[in-house]
């Protein structure tokens, strides 16, 4: 049965034995790890990407194959560093035990794809000359290396049974964790490499992950991109308190922000850039109604594109009628209240005393209440924005 986590506790005098000072590196990495494992889900963090260039072999074609410097977290929690670009030699099809059985649905005489796994690897350095106070037999290094290896066909298909330590185990006591890079094709005829395959059975290398119940941000914005370093172009995600609230998606643009093209405000208002799939139906409807005055252009509809209106797909119907002041003793006529084909309001209205001699002046600021209504006659055949 795993232990409750240990640490060290030390007293002025007392002697240190190497197990002590051993706990205090063992400890700190143990709880990291617990970290990675519980907080993270494995994968690459940054880099390790394998990249090919074109070379020629007996007048073939084939591939040199390298897997660039960068980290990944096996699913032990343990961090893999690999410091610098590494070559992957063609031997090493071999060397792992790679089959030669050719893959007859593609051209040319190579071998089905082959997954490309990287580990931890640590071993020891040599012990130190001198000991303390002079004594021969000091402690030694312990080097974090990693190792790269070719897998055997369908090997990826097990990544996701490998074991995963429980919070109280210590990483002692953990095998062989493997952190999938890619898949490789390999040429039968010459020994070399023949290319990258990026997936295979629906698998492929994965970055690293976060588990999380709730993301806070500490500001007033939450964004969530593919890509990495930040350029223009990438798909964003937006959480964000402008207004009162709202959640938009886009393209990262160069300012930083993000050109959105789908928004949802906290009240439910959707506002979308774009084609709609599938389109409205027939029949279907946008309204609003508001006050306008004398000379105000009335909008459309939010939501709908003035081009489906001139087109023919969409009817706009507008009701106008007289908004009268309250104010006492006085009746009022209408001289005009109407909306040109513009959809521009025109209205006048008049204002007569009930009381005393007759007057009649008219309403400076003449305002009607309009319904604009935009009905869907024809919805577009490959969907799209009303």
């Amino acid at each position: 049965m795993p232990d409750q986590p240990r640490r060290p506790s030390f007293k002025d005098g007392q002697p240190l034995a190497a197990a002590d000072l051993d706990l205090i590196v063992d400890g700190a990495r143990d709880r990291a790890a617990r970290h990675e494992r519980g907080a993270h889900t494995p994968g690459i963090v940054v880099g390790l990407d394998m990249r090919q260039q074109d070379a020629v072999q007996e007048q073939i074609a084939v591939k040199n194959i390298t897997v660039a410097a960068g980290m990944a977290v096996d699913a032990a929690g343990r961090q893999i560093v690999l410091p610098a670009d590494l070559p992957l030699p063609p031997e090493q099809f071999d060397i792992d035990g790679g089959s030669h059985e050719q893959d007859k649905s593609v051209a040319g005489n190579v071998s089905f794809p082959h997954p490309v796994f990287l580990s931890l690897d640590e071993r020891d350095l040599p012990s130190s000359e001198f000991g303390g106070c002079g004594e021969p037999g000091g402690g030694g290094r312990i080097v974090e290396d990693q190792q790269i290896r070719i897998g055997h066909r369908g090997d990826h298909l097990n990544l996701a049974a490998q074991p995963v330590p429980g919070p109280g185990d210590e990483l002692s006591a953990v095998v062989r964790s493997d952190v999938l890079l890619g898949f490789v094709r390999y040429n039968l005829g010459v020994n070399r490499w023949a290319g990258l395959v990026d997936e295979v059975d629906g698998v492929r290398a994965r970055p690293a992950g976060v588990r999380a119940g709730e993301v806070i941000a500490p500001g007033e914005q939450l964004m969530l991109r593919a890509g990495d370093p930040l350029a223009a172009g990438q798909p964003a995600l937006v959480v964000d308190t402008a207004g009162d609230g709202r959640l938009l998606f886009g393209k990262t643009a160069a300012t930083g922000g993000v050109n959105q093209v789908f928004t949802v405000t906290a009240n439910g208002d959707i506002q979308i850039k774009g084609r709609l799939f599938p389109a409205p139906d027939a029949g279907a409807l946008w309204t609003y109604s508001a006050v306008a005055t004398d000379g105000m252009p009335l909008p459309l509809p939010d939501g709908v594109d003035p081009a489906a209106v001139t087109s023919g797909r969409i009817s706009v119907h507008v009701t106008v009628t007289p908004h009268y002041p309250a104010a006492a003793g006085v009746a009022f006529l209408t001289g005009r209240c109407e909306v040109d084909a513009d959809r521009i309001v025109h209205c006048s209205l008049f204002q007569v005393n009930t009381t005393g001699a007759v007057q009649i002046q008219a309403v400076p600021l003449a305002t009607v209440n309009v319904t604009v209504t935009a009905v869907l006659l024809r919805p577009g055949n490959t969907g799209g924005a009303p």
